[in-house]
This record gives C-alpha cells, sequence and structure tokens, in this order.
C-alpha cells in the first residue's frame, strides 16, 4: 500500500485515514477524474493563492448574475432517467460523449444544445456527460443514473 497523505485533511480521510471509499465510489471517482482536462490550475498564478494582499479570501471567476451562469451550464433531465435524457445547453455545435463508470465512451454524437438523448439501451448505473464546444472549446459535464 501506498504511504498515506499527510497533506490530506483528516476531515476528509474518515476513519482509517483512506476515504472509507467503497469499490464502485472509487470507481465512479476515478471516472470523474479522467473527464476533467488541463493543467491552468497548475500553472496559472492566479491560482496559486486564494488570498489578496490584505489576507481576505479572494473569489476569481464568479458569474455575477443567474442569467451569466445559466451561459455557461449543461442541464441533464431526468434524473435518474429510464428511456432518454434531455441535455440543455446554449444553442451551438457540440461533440457528446456519454462516459461508463470506467470513464469508456459508450456514445458518442455531435448535437446543437437543446437534444433529447436515447438511453433505454443502457444497462442500469451511473453515467457522465461530457460536452465540447467546437466554437470556445469549453467542457461541460453532469451526470445522471440510468434506472
Amino acid at each position: 500500500q501506498n504511504a498515506q497523505n499527510t497533506n490530506l485533511d483528516p476531515r476528509l480521510a474518515g476513519p482509517g485515514g483512506n476515504l472509507q471509499l467503497t469499490p464502485a465510489e472509487r470507481n465512479a471517482l476515478i471516472a470523474f477524474m479522467r473527464t476533467l482536462s488541463g493543467f491552468d490550475i497548475y500553472t496559472n498564478e492566479k491560482w496559486s493563492n486564494p488570498f489578496d494582499e490584505n489576507g481576505q479570501l479572494e473569489l476569481t471567476g464568479l458569474s455575477s448574475g443567474l442569467d451569466e451562469l445559466s451561459a455557461y451550464t449543461m442541464l441533464v433531465y431526468p434524473n435518474p432517467a429510464q428511456d432518454w435524457i434531455a441535455l440543455n445547453l446554449k444553442s451551438g455545435a457540440y461533440q457528446m460523449h456519454i462516459l461508463d463508470i470506467t470513464g469508456k465512451t459508450v456514445l458518442k454524437q455531435n448535437i446543437s444544445g437543446t437534444e433529447k438523448i436515447d438511453v433505454a439501451w443502457l444497462t442500469s448505473g451511473q453515467y457522465f456527460v461530457v460536452a465540447f464546444d467546437l466554437t470556445n472549446q469549453m467542457k461541460y459535464r453532469s451526470a445522471f443514473v440510468k434506472k
């Protein structure tokens, strides 16, 4: 086994210091982490220190209103789903991927914003939806449960 991470907050570690995740929870976490990409969080100086020169917490990049926020979100419903899911994105050109809990792409198709996707053929379980905006390269992520 690996040595315990001495930087991990004890509130996250749980009893025994190993996060107490079930195998399914561990696989879901790994699959979610595989949907994340980019190095800006590691290399951009604006993310290196969350405090301003007065020691106050500085919030960067937050939306100031719901209309602005809704332009950058993806809604996936119903959740849980049985026969279909609806994706609701701002109108545009996207490539959509549905990934299973292991991170394997089980469906890939181009969409234009608001779409109804057939998921009746999927087995029951948790899935992740990732939509790539082909115009501005933004990535939207969500999850749903297939009954």
